[in-house]
């Protein structure tokens, strides 16, 4: 399909810049400071949060040395991020987007904050997840590690750039390619405030204002997506419909969480945003089966029959689209 495969980049999106996705805003923090045993350079923590709970482990390590943070957890939905010294909204790791796993020399001293969080769709279940964090931090002159005071907070940009923080995410523009790496930048405004550039081979997208405020966020890029979603679907269905010689009135794209498309009895056709994310095939089989719609508003053994002539391989693809919801992004708050 030709419609955007855009959930790493707009998961980046919504998570990076307000540290910890799926949190709210009025969850208290726990907080616990990370001590290594004398002459050790890592540490094993096990724990547990349920539903919004969140923890932030403490950390003090200096300029030059490598963190090494990686995370097991009973919860596909329970990440950490990790937030430089002073900051307490923007990550320059999140776990969601790199697999929960974390390797980096640090540019500053001071203490870090591993940031461990569910997302909003088992938040808000009230869902617990167990996990465990292994700690590491090293350098190469091997000074004590683990208990680093903090230092005086700073803002730097990151050498050579316009930017606060900026790194890589794995990103594909079209739905099917291989996976390959966009660069990110952040810029800080205060008070939670931010701008966030992408750049695509062919472009930026930028999402700027009030970055600390989730659901903003959030809703910002779902209009953004339903805007692509209309600028890529039309076109496709509208050549489906003469290509089958089946007709529509109109095309609607709304965010649902039931179903991937209807059809109304006068010839209007809504499609799911969400579509965006599925492969080609999935997308093509279910404007058939709308456009099908159109003689039989049913699921008849001659609608099926219809189905099948434009798309003989319906069975297995409308299996394929039952089960492609585990594909859509958590953070867009479908389930």
């Amino acid at each position: 399909m030709a419609s955007r495969r855009l959930s790493i980049v707009w998961l980046a999106a919504a998570a990076v810049v307000s540290g910890s996705a799926g949190l709210e805003q009025e969850q208290e923090i726990r907080t616990e400071r990370i001590e290594f045993e004398a002459g050790a350079t890592g540490t094993r923590i096990q724990g547990s949060i349920t539903g919004y709970g969140i923890v932030d482990y403490r950390l003090g390590a200096r300029a030059g040395q490598t963190m090494v943070v990686n995370m097991t957890t009973s919860s596909g939905a329970n990440y950490f991020n990790v937030l430089a010294p002073g900051e307490t909204e923007v990550a320059f790791f999140n776990g969601s987007i790199n697999a929960n796993a974390y390797a980096g020399r640090l540019s500053e001293s001071g203490d870090y904050t591993i940031r461990v969080y569910q997302m909003r769709s088992a938040a808000r279940r009230q869902e617990t997840a167990r996990y465990t964090l292994n700690v590491e931090i090293t350098s190469a002159d091997h000074e004590e590690r683990g208990n680093v005071e903090a230092q005086p907070p700073t803002d730097a940009l990151v050498p050579g750039t316009g930017f606060h923080a900026t790194g890589n995410i794995p990103c594909a523009r079209w739905a099917g390619q291989p996976m390959g790496s966009c660069l990110f930048g952040v810029v800080r405004e205060g008070d939670g405030s931010g701008t966030v550039r992408f750049r695509f081979s062919h472009g930026i997208l930028t999402l700027s204002g009030n970055t600390g405020d989730e659901d903003a966020c959030v809703k910002a890029i779902q209009r953004w997506l339903a805007s692509v979603a209309k600028r890529e679907f039309s076109p496709r269905l509208a050549e489906l419909s003469a290509l089958t010689g089946l007709s529509y009135s109109r095309m609607h794209v709304r965010m649902q969480r039931s179903c991937w498309g209807s059809r109304s009895s006068s010839g209007t056709i809504s499609l799911n945003l969400c579509l965006l994310f599925v492969a080609p095939e999935l997308l093509r089989y279910l404007l058939i089966h709308e456009l099908s719609h159109g003689r039989h508003m049913n699921h008849s053994k001659r609608f099926w029959q219809l189905v099948g002539r434009h798309e003989p391989r319906y069975r297995k693809l409308d299996r394929q689209l039952g089960e492609a919801w585990k594909v859509v992004p958590p953070w867009l708050g479908i389930y």
